[in-house]
């Protein structure tokens, strides 16, 4: 779905829908709204009186933007992989699209894009296929080409978490990885956007532990008999 915007007269009511996924500081929600869409939110319970993160120190509280920071590294990112080389020659994008913003119960929520599998429901997570011992060749080659992508782009990585990684056949460009969560910038002067050398080499060794775990789930298809 394209061109969601902010609209204040209108309120999601998170109450009635169970989160999809929780996060340590954020939980998505599938709603009826945007049924090719996910809803990020703030989870209300990691919040203070004042509104910020209960666990933030002092000065960590006195930030202008809150706890909607997190939203505001992501898509100043997801901005800057739209204005890179690889964007511009119309390579798939390796995170999930940002579609918007909405007003829900829980505050504002950044609506995105639902990585979804053959069925339409929710793709399934790096974790969930190693947990199921589920991995075939074709998710190890495409987590290949999922690392030269996020190289095209320049993705800066800060979270190799498995559940931050779905896949999925039903983008274009066939089989692929997508990153949903757990990338941009989160330091003062951001290098690893300014230097893509510096970035590409801090993610091939992120990447790399990412695989090994990715392997670890591998289960080799059995040989036929003659």
């Amino acid at each position: 779905m394209h061109g969601i915007i902010h609209n204040p007269s209108y309120i999601i009511d998170l109450s009635k829908h169970k989160p999809l996924a929780n996060g340590g500081f954020r939980a998505v929600f599938e709603v009826p709204e945007y049924p090719d869409c996910l809803v990020k939110v703030i989870r209300r319970n990691r919040l203070d009186e004042q509104g910020n993160f209960s666990r933030n120190n002092f000065i960590k509280k006195l930030r202008r933007h809150g706890p909607y920071r997190m939203f505001l590294l992501e898509v100043s990112e997801y901005f800057r992989l739209h204005h890179s080389e690889a964007a511009r020659a119309h390579k798939t994008m390796p995170v999930a699209h940002i579609r918007g913003l909405c007003e829900t119960t829980n505050g504002i929520g950044l609506v995105v894009e639902k990585i979804m599998d053959e069925n339409g429901d929710a793709a399934p997570t790096m974790r969930q296929l190693i947990k199921a011992k589920a991995v075939t060749g074709a998710h190890i080659e495409a987590f290949d080409r999922f690392q030269a992508q996020c190289e095209a782009f320049n993705v800066v990585i800060s979270d190799t978490s498995p559940k931050n990684y779905l896949f999925t056949r039903c983008r274009p460009g066939g089989p692929q990885w997508v990153c949903v969560d757990g990338y941009g910038e989160k330091v003062l002067i951001p290098v690893h956007s300014l230097l893509p050398r510096l970035n590409a080499f801090r993610n091939r060794d992120k990447f790399a532990r990412l695989r090994e775990r990715l392997l670890s789930g591998y289960q080799p298809l059995p040989v036929a008999a003659e």
